[in-house]
């Protein structure tokens, strides 16, 4: 049999197209391996399902090292697509000098919007927290996002997520 020009070219292609998909494919295995490690020995403490972050006051609480904690974190502003909003959080039971880096990273559930962090940053003398946050446009139109909140404690930390919509 055969293989004409234009057949073999088409066969090239389409090797070439396996070999890259391949490697995409791994990349993602591995995107994903480094996602889950990031988390690793974090407490995670869940979604806040039941709060609106733009009218309310959104809290938490646990226990580190025995003692009580509580975060609460608001946004108190309507969010928009591609205007700085600013968060405010206070954490209560966990000195902040035991905290090593504390954020706040927007997604949209089985998008890859690239990463979109907000570090928080303290307010000296005082348990809270700022930052200031921005979201993209998704070209799809969606507006269903997802603020997932980490704390790095020296040993692990703490994660939870809140779910939020835009107008």
């Amino acid at each position: 049999m055969k293989i004409s020009e234009h057949q073999r070219k088409y066969l090239s292609l389409a090797i070439v197209s396996l070999a890259v998909m391949a490697v995409l494919v791994n990349i993602g295995d591995l995107v994903s391996l480094v996602k889950q490690s990031e988390y690793a020995g974090f407490d995670d403490l869940g979604v806040l399902h039941q709060c609106q972050i733009e009218q309310q006051i959104c809290g938490i609480r646990g226990k580190y090292q025995g003692n009580n904690y509580k975060i609460s974190i608001t946004v108190g502003e309507p969010i928009k697509v591609l205007k700085a909003f600013k968060m405010s959080m206070n954490i209560d039971g966990i000195p902040a000098e035991v905290i090593k880096k504390n954020v706040v990273d927007f997604k949209m559930l089985g998008m890859d919007m690239g990463e979109n962090l907000a570090a928080f940053k303290p307010v000296e003398g005082t348990q809270q927290w700022n930052a200031q946050g921005m979201l993209p446009v998704c070209t799809t139109g969606r507006t269903d996002w997802l603020a997932t909140v980490r704390i790095s404690l020296p040993e692990g930390g703490l994660v939870f997520a809140i779910p939020f919509t835009v107008d």
